[in-house]
């Protein structure tokens, strides 16, 4: 077959040209959105008949007076909130309180006897044996502080999880939250955190009765605030001299 060597010519396509859009059929078949439909039945701007007015002006009236009677509710639980705590809210609190309280013991007997804050050699290896042999050996401070660390960790616990705890679990537990024979000063030191935020976890899931509970007193110490020289009466309360006033006492 012969090869052809003459002049190719292309055609030039012709331009499509471009469908007119008809409105109508688009409005037709897509509704504007700033028309809304009414519904079936109901003419759009249509006055309610005076039956339908009175369901509405009834309903915008149970409306309001259950609105009230919310704001009435919440006003009583803010003039007098330990009135309407819940069980579970009190229950919480009783052990935020039981958990307040040996928390300042702990910190009340560190402070005075820092070198019990560790369990002895001696009683460690006589609690295998029988623990009430090792409780023999213990001096009184040592045993103030593990009753106080155990009532940290059984109020802390249970409150923070809801569950009970055993004995031997909260033993175990107070490994990891308190000093023991051989702890360097940084694990000391980790584990007084790791105990400081289960206190805290714990009084953020008491809520409300976190805020209700009063400030605990541990021993004789005089309250916040109290000159050195003040005493304490046999009702409990703390007194000193008023300067200003010769004869007469300030109460603490």
């Amino acid at each position: 077959m012969a090869e052809y060597t003459g002049e190719v010519i292309y055609e030039k396509p012709q331009a499509r040209a471009k469908p007119a859009v008809n409105p109508a059929l688009v409005n037709a078949l897509v509704p504007p959105v700033s028309s809304p439909v009414a519904p079936m039945g109901v003419t759009p701007n249509m006055p309610l008949s005076p039956q339908d007015q009175r369901s509405f002006a009834l309903s915008e009236a149970n409306r309001k007076a259950a609105e009230k009677l919310k704001i009435e509710e919440e006003k009583r639980k803010e003039a007098n909130p330990l009135a309407s705590m819940t069980e579970s809210e009190r229950t919480a609190g009783f052990l935020l309180q039981r958990l307040d309280f040996a928390e300042k013991q702990l910190k009340d007997t560190l402070q005075k006897t820092p070198s019990a804050a560790k369990p002895s050699y001696l009683a460690k290896k006589l609690e295998n044996i029988d623990e009430d042999v090792a409780n023999v050996f213990l001096s009184p401070e040592r045993q103030q502080i593990e009753t106080a660390q155990y009532e940290i960790l059984d109020t802390a616990l249970t409150l923070g999880t809801g569950a009970s705890y055993t004995p031997q679990q909260i033993k175990n537990y107070a490994k990891s939250y308190f000093a023991q024979i051989g702890d360097s000063p940084t694990v000391i030191k980790d584990k007084e955190a790791r105990l400081a935020n289960v206190v805290s976890a714990a009084k953020i899931k008491a809520g409300r009765a976190a805020q209700l509970m009063p400030e605990a007193k541990v021993g004789n110490n005089p309250p916040a605030g109290a000159p050195p020289e003040a005493k304490q009466a046999p009702d409990g309360k703390w007194y000193s001299p008023d300067p200003a006033r010769p004869g007469k006492y300030i109460q603490y």
